[in-house]
């Protein structure tokens, strides 16, 4: 009975010291966590460092995009001709030009295609005045427009102009304090490089300049004699299904409408036989009559 009790006094003194222990490590942690306020911590130097970069690119950034805008059209047209001279006098009226033009006509037994391919450049803030333009005088058919942001591209190489120009106006510095000619040879390879480097630069400027100045309208056109009506795609299922019937109509007729323009372009060669062989039935019926 004693050991017993002995036993219970040795666990109740464990567990106090364990408990006395635990909130000694509560107060050690609470002084490491409270012990400074909030206005006394100081940011990494890394941090600072980070937001101040990330404001000077926000702010560095052009007002005005540098966008390379592309639209590609097909349209139809009864009159080639007309619509290709409407075309060039529009064009010239808004500073343009057409970078590439290609007239196709094809003809056969029973019809004369023609069609025009064109690339043309219109000064970007002409574009869709250009475009009402062709919709005006031309059935079209889709329009498709992308325009390519090459803001950051310009201004980095913007800035490499500048670096260029800089390390140029150094070495030349340079070149006139050299008093040996190993530094003389050297110094003129740099700025043989920098120079060559310096023109491929403003090259590719003038090349941007050119595609953000003027935009590209590739046009496709096709003569015809009726014009494709252009419809919403339907949404009902009757209306579909109508849809669907009206253009197998549409086709049933147009390849009867083709067998017929085949059967009178070789009629020269059915129509003798036909007659020969209805006149071989007719004489051979009056043999047999005559027969009996």
């Amino acid at each position: 009975m004693k050991l017993k009790k002995l036993w219970i006094m040795v666990a109740l003194v464990l567990v106090f010291s364990s408990l006395l222990a635990g909130c000694g490590a509560g107060e050690s942690k609470a002084a490491v966590d409270y012990g400074y306020k909030a206005d006394d911590m100081v940011a990494p130097e890394n941090s600072v460092e980070l937001s101040t970069n990330e404001g000077k690119t926000q702010s560095a950034m052009p007002a005005n995009q540098k966008l390379i805008r592309k639209v590609r059209m097909t349209a139809e047209t009864e009159q080639m001709d007309a619509l290709l001279t409407s075309l060039d006098q529009r064009i010239t009226e808004l500073g343009g030009y057409v970078e590439n033009r290609q007239v196709t006509t094809s003809a056969d037994s029973r019809s004369t295609r023609r069609s025009a391919d064109l690339t043309i450049r219109i000064p970007a803030e002409n574009l869709d005045g250009f475009v009402n333009k062709i919709s005006e005088t031309a059935n079209v058919l889709s329009v498709n427009e992308t325009a390519e942001d090459i803001t950051l591209s310009y201004v980095a190489t913007e800035s490499r102009i500048k670096a260029l120009e800089t390390e140029q106006t150094r070495l030349l510095e340079l070149l006139a304090a050299a008093e040996n000619m190993e530094d003389l040879l050297t110094i003129e390879s740099r700025l043989t490089d920098v120079r060559t480097e310096l023109e491929q630069v403003n090259s590719l400027l003038r090349v941007y300049d050119n595609q953000v100045n003027y935009a590209t309208v590739e046009l496709s056109i096709q003569q015809v004699q009726e014009f494709t009506e252009v419809r919403e795609a339907p949404d009902g299922f009757f209306e579909r299904a109508w849809n669907v019937l009206c253009n197998v109509c549409s086709g049933i007729g147009k390849f009867f409408q083709e067998l017929g323009i085949i059967l009178i372009g070789i009629s020269p060669i059915w129509v003798p036989c036909l007659v020969g062989f209805i006149a071989w039935r007719y004489f051979r019926k009056r043999k047999k009559k005559n027969q009996k």
